[in-house]
């Protein structure tokens, strides 16, 4: 058992690891190259009119609301007319390179890759690296799938945002299913 838990700490480590790796270069250099984000587009005055409304931070969906059946028919006919968009909005402005950012974003991964080591540790700790490496990666696309492949459906996001995302997870589970998969390697039999 404790060959177990030192491999599930261990991996977590070494996943957290691989994923901030991933994420800076994903992040940092691909995104824009496959268009997950348009660049161009939005007009400053967008910013300036959500300012002035004293939008407060959170995410908005327009048209909305739906509560009432005389507003659902009309998020209805507003729906089919268009516009309608999500918006994520934070008024206050965030340092997007703060330390805090960083460290919330390890502990994050560190979930994530403490997570998916336990699930080997306990359903695949003795299997052969394509298992071990399979069961992490097959769980991570379906989540992958639940949430980035179910939002182009349910909210109609465009599948060049949701494509680009699915790209960095699909890279992100890979890369961690491949270094847990090796730091639960079973210890080699004594001769």
């Amino acid at each position: 058992m404790a060959g177990n838990t030192r491999k599930t700490i261990t991996g977590g480590a070494l996943g957290t690891l691989a994923l901030l790796l991933w994420g800076m270069i994903f992040w940092g250099f691909l995104a824009d190259r496959l268009g997950t984000f348009k660049p161009e587009g939005i007009n400053p005055y967008v910013a300036i009119a959500l300012e002035t409304a004293g939008t407060e931070t959170g995410t908005y969906f327009f048209p909305w609301p739906k509560n009432t059946p005389e507003t659902a028919e009309a998020w209805r006919a507003a729906h089919a007319e268009g516009p309608f968009f999500r918006l994520s909005y934070v008024r206050e402005g965030v340092d997007p390179q703060s330390p805090a950012k960083l460290a919330l974003g390890a502990v994050h991964n560190l979930i994530v890759a403490l997570l998916a080591s336990a699930l080997i540790a306990m359903a695949a700790p003795d299997r052969s690296f394509a298992s071990r490496f399979g069961l992490v990666f097959v769980a991570g696309l379906m989540g992958t799938t639940m949430t980035v492949a179910g939002e182009p459906v349910w909210f109609h996001l465009p599948m060049d945002y949701a494509l680009g995302n699915a790209l960095y997870e699909i890279g992100a589970w890979g890369l961690l299913a491949t270094t847990l998969a090796w730091a639960h390697r079973p210890k080699a039999s004594p001769m």
